[in-house]
């Protein structure tokens, strides 16, 4: 079950960097207002806030402290 979790945060992952490389690649050549480049960093901010979330659970469902503590952290980390 590790693998499969492990392997699916890695798709994740990788779908969210494309997200916000394009997110950030789109307001560095923006020159005028964009609402289509304002709506892409939306959706990248609103990711980041939501596995903010998704950490913080996990956590608390971690049978380990060292796993708790490791998930708090990056979830504390995420949302600033």
């Amino acid at each position: 079950m590790q693998v499969y979790a492990a392997r699916i945060e890695r798709l994740d992952a990788t779908a969210r960097g494309k997200l916000l490389r394009g997110a950030l690649d789109g307001a560095a050549a923006a020159v005028d207002p964009d609402d289509e480049v304002a709506t892409a960093l939306e959706a990248a901010a609103r990711s980041a806030a939501q596995r903010g979330g998704a950490s913080a659970s996990v956590a608390w469902l971690s049978e380990h402290a060292a796993d708790r503590s490791r998930h708090l952290h990056e979830a504390s980390y995420i949302a600033g």
